[in-house]
């Protein structure tokens, strides 16, 4: 089992469309500084114990789960063109997280969601 994200075990490779052109190149996140990670350090779990290591990303644990997820965050940071390029992104992905901004949309997603789920209810 692959990833459907970038990994951290070493380069992949991506095919960008750019002006009806596939440009295809690769990105390794060990390249700005990033651990090599194996798979097995992201895999998932039970619900709970995804939303537990979900938490604690948000509060700001190290490791591979911050490096995976700030890292594909900087790459659709350069997407989106909010970012420079990846290094800025990486300063992005990781200020939203150590300045509680990410885990504050959470909490307004999940308030919105509760509030859309009574609604439906009637």
């Amino acid at each position: 089992g692959g990833l459907d994200e970038l990994s951290l075990s070493g380069a992949n490779t991506v095919h960008a469309l750019r002006d009806g052109e596939v440009d295809t190149f690769e990105i390794d996140a060990h390249d700005f500084g990033i651990a090599r990670s194996d798979v097995s350090a992201v895999t998932g779990g039970d619900p709970h114990e995804n939303m537990a290591v979900f938490r604690s990303l948000l509060d700001g644990a190290p490791g591979a789960v911050r490096d995976i997820v700030t890292f594909n965050a900087a790459c659709a940071l350069v997407i989106t063109g909010a970012a420079a390029d990846v290094a800025d992104g990486l300063e992005r992905a990781r200020a939203s997280i150590d300045s509680g901004a990410a885990s504050d949309v959470l909490a307004a997603v999940v308030a919105e969601s509760r509030r859309q789920a009574e609604r439906l209810e009637l």
